[in-house]
């Protein structure tokens, strides 16, 4: 657990978070909604072994898919290159 998620749980004891990829959560917002690296989800997910096809798959359908219509759920932030 890094300090960001200390922090967080602390102002936010509400806040979702995604179990598994405390080293992808950069930041959280103003409302204290966690704020997670889309890269580095599927990066953590590749060194799991999956391909990156397979990670960005499962990613959409096991995390993003169950995350939507919750209070303070997630932010997860796709950066331009």
């Amino acid at each position: 657990m890094n300090e960001t998620y200390q922090k967080l749980q602390e102002l936010n004891p509400n806040a979702i978070m995604i179990d598994g990829f405390d080293d992808a959560l950069i930041g959280y917002c103003e409302q204290f909604r966690a704020i997670y690296d889309w890269d580095l989800i599927i990066l953590e997910l590749t060194n799991q072994g999956m391909e990156r096809d397979e990670a960005i798959e499962y990613y959409y359908f096991n995390i993003a898919g169950t995350l939507k219509n919750q209070n303070y759920y997630p932010i997860v932030l796709h950066k331009e290159s």
